[in-house]
């Protein structure tokens, strides 16, 4: 995550500093960013993450049979998630479905939870769904898809 240098930097009311400079160093203060490091390369959408490919063999050698599940968010900003993450040793949790069968019944699910109104979707939104979540996914890859969301 990204460090919150603004915060970290915050003066308070009796002029002394918020946080302390092992604080500042540290980095102690993160702003939640899902599109930060590994995520904000060029080179993401051609090789697996390293930390995920570290984290699961470093996990497999002790317990070859483990399986790592990772939610996985669709949309802007997010496009091909599954893809990465099914390359670096992650089985994906994904929510599109939920999503596509609410746009049946003109309701649209938000990433937050909220459940807006949307245009009415016909049958192919599922199609869609469908061949989109295969289309690039390494073979043999496992992809899991919730039946419901929040």
């Amino acid at each position: 995550m990204e460090t919150d240098l603004e915060e970290l930097m915050r003066i308070d009311v009796d002029g002394e500093p918020a946080y302390s400079p092992e604080d500042v160093m540290n980095g102690e203060i993160v702003l939640r960013n899902e599109n930060f490091g590994y995520w904000n390369t060029n080179t993401m959408e051609q090789y697996p993450n390293p930390f995920f490919i570290k984290m699961a063999k470093t996990i497999w050698q002790s317990f070859p049979e483990f399986m790592i599940i990772g939610e996985c968010w669709g949309g802007y900003m997010f496009e091909n998630r599954q893809i990465i993450l099914a390359r670096s040793g992650i089985i994906p949790r994904m929510f599109k479905l939920p999503q596509a069968i609410s746009s049946l019944f003109c309701k649209k699910l938000n990433k937050d939870g909220r459940v807006t109104q949307c245009e009415k979707e016909n049958v192919m939104a599922l199609k869609k769904w469908y061949e989109s979540n295969r289309l690039f996914l390494p073979e043999g890859s496992i992809l899991i898809q919730s039946s419901s969301a929040h």
